[in-house]
């Protein structure tokens, strides 16, 4: 009989109101973990955090990284959603890099229908993605979910939600046309189109 895996987990919301949020993230974290076989070892919460933020000024992804650095029993970091991790295109970078020195893994709860396999190639797509989407010149049309500040872009928070939004939709089984109409209504444009992802 082989030992269950053991995992961090972490949740983070970007206001203090979203109390629920925190709530339905460790939820959908403890059903993956019983049906997937995991140990939770520990939680680690930043509260009314924004996900822009660096992993240094997140007490709570710093002690989950530091977890799984420092105990090489623990191997796996888990989210609800990617984008509770970070937001930021360098620590996405810092993240994954200081995971894989310890060959640990990274796991979104909303995409474990993939194999592991797959979660690790899709991290790596984000990161040169979003390593793209930091490098190239933003100053004349950021897409849609970042804003241009100081020659590089930065992730809008609100733009961000807007965009989450879109994604559990999609999910939900909602039409693109739908989709589109409602963020046309709401007086929502996209500047480019990566509005519905």
């Amino acid at each position: 009989m082989t030992d269950r895996r053991k995992a961090v987990a972490y949740i983070r919301t970007s206001t203090k109101r979203q109390v629920l949020s925190l709530d339905a993230q460790r939820n959908a974290i403890e059903c993956w973990a019983a049906v997937a076989g995991v140990d939770v070892v520990a939680w680690h919460t930043d509260h009314g955090v924004s996900g822009a933020l660096p992993m240094r000024k997140r007490a709570g992804l710093s002690a989950a990284v530091d977890t799984i650095m420092d105990d090489e029993n623990v191997r796996v970091l888990v989210t609800a959603h990617r984008d509770r991790l970070t937001r930021d295109p360098a620590s996405a970078g810092e993240i994954y890099h200081q995971l894989s020195l310890c060959n640990a893994e990274f796991i979104a709860v909303e995409e474990t229908i993939a194999d592991s396999a797959t979660s690790k190639f899709g991290q790596h797509v984000v990161t040169l993605v979003t390593e793209y989407l930091a490098k190239r010149d933003p100053s004349n049309h950021p897409p849609f979910g970042y804003r241009a500040e100081g020659g590089r872009l930065v992730a809008d928070e609100a733009e961000q939600e807007v965009l989450a939004a879109v994604r559990e939709a999609k999910r939900a089984g909602v039409s693109t046309r739908d989709i589109a109409d409602a963020l046309r209504d709401a007086g929502i444009v996209s500047r480019t189109a990566t509005v519905l992802p």
